[in-house]
């Protein structure tokens, strides 16, 4: 069910929606909350007030504008966001994780394992790299709640087969490129009501 609390800025309507969000998670349900702003203007206290309904239990909770889409949730495996974000894009730039096997971009001083490139800021060096480097974007990424999912190549092949079919049956998704989230509950968790 979809509840949306309205009314004039500066009425309350974020302490209404995390109050409301308590009151569920108290009765045992999940909930995701969203907040919408229509202007970016209000970007900062928008989002904090994203943070509110975090807080206050909703998982995932979404700041949405016009302009961006910011989505708060309990932290997952480092490992298994990049997987997440390699089947979407083909490049994957990570501002930080030093300490990984990742190929790496120093900027400054340090040693680091699986450096590529040391710079000193924007260079000619990196316009190079960026011309050598090849995509490298997957194809399909499962996780469960508690860790990610390696599909073989069959099953890989099968699950695309089956969702091509799927969505090429579909208007106005002809030659698309579609990305697919979906929970599956576990046998216990179908039932909806509580």
């Amino acid at each position: 069910m979809i509840i949306c609390v309205v009314g004039e800025k500066d009425s309350g309507k974020t302490e209404v929606a995390c109050r409301l969000i308590r009151l569920l998670r108290e009765r045992g349900y999940s909930v995701a909350a969203l907040k919408h702003s229509a202007s970016d203007a209000d970007l900062e206290p928008s989002a904090k007030d994203s943070v509110r309904l975090f807080s206050s239990g909703a998982s995932p909770a979404v700041f949405l504008s016009d302009s961006c889409c910011l989505l708060r949730l309990p932290p997952p495996a480092v490992d298994d966001v990049l997987n997440a974000l390699s089947v979407v894009a083909d490049f994957v730039v990570v501002e930080g994780l030093k300490k990984s096997d990742y190929p790496k971009i120093v900027v400054g001083q340090g040693r680091y394992k699986n450096t590529l490139l040391r710079v000193d800021g924007v260079c000619k060096e990196l316009e190079d790299l960026a011309r050598r480097l090849k995509p490298q974007r997957r194809q399909s990424a499962a996780f469960t709640d508690k860790t990610s999912v390696r599909l073989n190549p069959f099953i890989r092949g099968l699950l695309s087969s089956i969702l091509r079919a799927f969505f090429g049956q579909l208007r106005g998704v002809e030659g698309d490129s579609v990305v697919v989230l979906t929970h599956l509950c576990s046998e216990e968790g179908q039932n909806d009501t509580k």
